[in-house]
C-alpha cells in the first residue's frame, strides 16, 4: 500500500487552489476524486506524487460498489488526479 493510500485512509486530503479551479473548469466533482483514490489504479508521477486513474478493472469495482448509481460516474472514466505524498490533490483532468 502506497503512502498516499495510507494518507487517504486516514481522511487527510486537501485540494490546492489550482486543483479546485481545474475541477471547476473540467466539471469534475469531489466525489470523483474520492472514487479515484478508493478504486483507481496509481502510478508514480514524479516529485513524490502519484497519478490515480481508472482502468477497466478498477471501474468495474466502482460499478459493483455503487450498483445502478454508477451510471452517474460513467462520464468520468477518463478522469485522473495527481496527489502529493502529504495527501494534497494537486490537479485533476481527463486522460486523452
Amino acid at each position: 500500500m502506497s503512502a498516499i493510500n495510507r494518507i487517504h485512509q486516514l481522511g487527510i486530503t486537501s485540494l490546492t487552489k489550482h486543483c479546485e479551479r481545474r475541477m471547476q473548469d473540467r466539471c469534475i466533482p469531489e466525489s470523483v476524486v474520492d472514487l479515484l483514490q478508493d478504486f483507481g489504479e496509481s502510478v508514480p508521477a514524479g516529485g513524490g506524487t502519484e497519478k490515480f486513474f481508472f482502468t477497466k478493472k478498477s471501474f468495474r469495482k466502482v460499478i459493483r460498489y455503487h450498483g445502478p448509481q454508477a451510471k452517474y460516474f460513467d462520464k468520468y472514466r477518463n478522469a485522473y488526479v495527481i496527489i502529493s505524498i502529504d495527501g494534497t490533490v494537486i490537479t485533476a483532468g481527463y486522460l486523452h
